[in-house]
């Protein structure tokens, strides 16, 4: 058995806790306030739709320090990417226990980097989830589809606990495979979410009504299509074949808002910056034209910049 703690329970981080839960592991979470706290307290967390499974999560934490002194084996980060940074630091003030390792469950390019930098290579993990998944209210998760999931193979890392780690997913029916090259899908997954999730978000569409839409479509294949000149220019094992791949799978989304659309439409900040930003940023280094995607990071940076503007104003 493995201790699992959990930060972010969100939608994916309550996936991730009932499966492990499912799987008869301990799980720990950290809650935000005392209504996150009072409602997992209250109700088991409920996931339906593509994936089924019910559990409960007693072990509930307030204070981080607190949290941190139930020496987890293994820390989930599953908060969104724009706000783990500050976190990070905020753990590592907290001495955590010297054989933690950390997972970073996010989206993203080398979001786990900074788990790295903070804690050393040996203690830093990354997890590249498939799934699309919207909160219900009330802990009822609804999950649109899921996929195959790869976990990070590091080589300091202890192989037996990343074996571990995947065969509890695996266990509980949530399929995880084990990769030496994560990065070609952590780059797969980006390309997804910086394609489609951006036009989403700048249109106020879902999934099904983006693709549905000729110019939209094309739009989202050309992100796609420069991502992966990005890869390529990377030295990732990832060929133009994948083009039809993504678009295949970015149609069984069907009616889904993806996360950065929710985050528009709450006036949240968004992980723009890790999926449009950084693929923009490498075509930079490499002198690689990538137009499409230089724009739409553009229109998305000042979207962002006008709500949660607009949000900070409203509360003054």
């Amino acid at each position: 058995m493995l201790h699992y703690g959990i930060i972010g329970m969100g939608p994916i981080g309550s996936v991730l806790a009932a499966h492990l839960l499912k799987a008869g592991q301990r799980v720990s979470a950290l809650c935000y306030d005392q209504a996150m706290l009072d409602l997992f307290t209250s109700a088991p967390i409920t996931v339906s739709g593509n994936i089924s499974v019910t559990a409960k999560v007693n072990d509930l934490y307030l204070d981080l320090k607190k949290f941190i002194e139930t020496k987890p084996d293994v820390i989930i980060i599953a908060t969104k990417t724009c706000h783990s940074a500050p976190l990070v630091q905020q753990i590592k003030r907290e001495c955590p226990h010297k054989d933690t390792v950390f997972l970073a469950c996010q989206n993203g390019i080398d979001v786990e980097e900074q788990l790295v930098n903070a804690f050393g290579p040996h203690h830093a993990l990354r997890m590249v989830l498939n799934l699309g998944c919207n909160d219900l209210g009330n802990n009822n998760i609804r999950v649109h589809f899921a996929m195959t999931h790869y976990l990070s193979k590091i080589k300091c890392v202890d192989p037996n606990i990343i074996k571990k780690i995947a065969g509890h997913f695996n266990t509980a029916g949530f399929t995880t495979e084990i990769k030496e090259d994560y990065r070609a899908y952590v780059f797969k997954k980006a390309l997804l979410n910086s394609s489609i999730g951006t036009v989403c978000a700048l249109t106020r569409m879902t999934m099904q009504e983006v693709l549905d839409e000729p110019d939209l479509e094309r739009m989202v294949k050309q992100m796609v299509r420069e991502g992966i000149w990005v890869a390529q220019a990377e030295k990732l094992d990832i060929s133009m074949s994948y083009l039809d791949e993504a678009m295949t799978y970015l149609k069984k989304g069907g009616n889904h808002k993806p996360s950065i659309l929710i985050d528009i439409e709450m006036n949240r900040a968004t992980e723009n910056d890790y999926h449009c930003g950084k693929i923009f940023n490498f075509a930079e280094k490499h002198n690689i034209e990538v137009a499409v995607t230089q724009t739409i990071y553009y229109l998305m940076k000042n979207l962002e910049q006008n709500v949660t503007g607009r949000l900070k104003r409203s509360k003054q």
